[in-house]
């Protein structure tokens, strides 16, 4: 995933991405299907897979929600 994170993408990459195509970055396979082939290989099940996501969005989102805040905080008044 922090492979996933630093490599750098095209904006057309980036919206392929949004949409469930993400670029192949080592070998054959996603970051995304390589996290879940290690998470299957330790014996997660499919709840616990589905609450490290919850918790994975929850963060996402949270730091989304500063991010925009922040911005509209620094942008000049109107």
């Amino acid at each position: 995933m922090a492979r996933d994170i630093d490599a750098a993408l095209t904006d057309h990459q980036q919206i392929d991405k949004s949409k469930g195509w993400a670029p192949v970055l080592e070998g054959n396979e996603t970051s995304a299907a390589t996290h879940g082939a290690l998470r299957h290989l330790v014996g997660f099940d499919l709840h616990q897979l589905a609450a490290e996501y919850r918790a994975l969005r929850a963060s996402v989102r949270k730091l989304w929600r500063e991010y925009h805040s922040m911005q509209e905080a620094l942008r000049p008044g109107d």
